[in-house]
């Protein structure tokens, strides 16, 4: 398949997911700080039973954002093996790169720099947990490697995400990396679905009650180049009742540990509910 317009780059399990399949009300925050939203760009995509390889080039602006034009682009590919794919179990491995070029062509004050942040575990208050701007960027090179597992009524999900942002001018180079693990159980339901399209989670099949849980790490600081950007690690639990495929009601637990050099919400640990009634046409 070919994809044309704006839409997320082919880089983080998590990330092609739609929200209403994701366990929890937000992303974890290694991948809301490492990863990018929706870009222009063109994807091409195959897949069969086992694979799953998807590759795209992409601009460096959102559609909402073309006041500042740039010539920054980017370029993304994301491969899947699935020794494992039934109805009820399912062992999904992937792995993805990107490959990105800093904004030049704008103002001294916005070219040549990355910025990765991340809202800790809701979106909903605009702060930011932790938060890092790297200058005199030359290129960026992400890494992420991504493990899914089914099994009946059970589901793991994990990844890990990696930054390294090569400098100019005999600056220090950047680097910034984060991991999640999740787990989740269903207490009435069958089993999950999955996405062979996009290669992703999906939601429990039918009327369904699940709990779940997910240990999320980030860190946005780099003693050698002198960028303390902040640290983030949180504990969440999350019970989430799927009335049908439509509509799903999901209630979520979170504890925040934010360590050296955390920006604007908190340097103390503190907790965070939230509740969403969802469905989607």
């Amino acid at each position: 398949s070919i994809q044309v317009g704006q839409f997320y780059e082919p880089f983080s399990l998590e990330m092609m997911c739609s929200t209403f399949d994701i366990r929890f009300n937000q992303s974890p925050g290694a991948v809301l700080a490492l990863t990018n939203g929706r870009r222009m760009g063109i994807t091409y995509s195959y897949r069969n039973k086992r694979h799953y390889m998807s590759g795209g080039a992409f601009m460096d602006n959102e559609v909402n954002n073309l006041k500042k034009a740039s010539h920054g682009y980017a370029l993304d590919g994301r491969v899947v093996y699935r020794p494992v794919l039934d109805s009820k179990k399912l062992i999904h491995i992937g792995f993805a790169a990107n490959y990105r070029t800093p904004n030049e062509s704008l103002n001294e004050e916005d070219k040549n720099i990355f910025i990765y942040k991340s809202p800790g575990v809701s979106t909903i208050d605009n702060r930011n947990i932790a938060m890092a701007t790297i200058d005199h960027a030359a290129y960026q090179i992400k890494f992420g490697t991504e493990l899914l597992v089914y099994y009946h009524r059970f589901c793991l999900q994990s990844e890990y995400i990696r930054t390294h942002v090569e400098r100019d001018n005999a600056f220090k180079n950047y680097v910034a990396q984060g991991a999640y693990l999740q787990c989740s159980w269903l207490l009435s339901g069958e089993t999950y679905l999955y996405d062979e399209s996009v290669a992703c989670a999906g939601r429990p099949e039918g009327k369904s009650l699940e709990v779940c849980s997910r240990f999320n790490y980030l860190t946005l600081n780099d003693e050698d180049a002198a960028i303390w950007g902040g640290e983030q690690k949180d504990i969440s639990i999350g019970l989430n009742y799927y009335i049908n495929k439509y509509i799903g009601i999901k209630l979520n637990y979170s504890y925040l540990m934010p360590g050296a050099s955390i920006k604007e919400i908190s340097r103390k640990n503190f907790s965070v509910f939230q509740g969403r009634f969802q469905f989607i046409f």
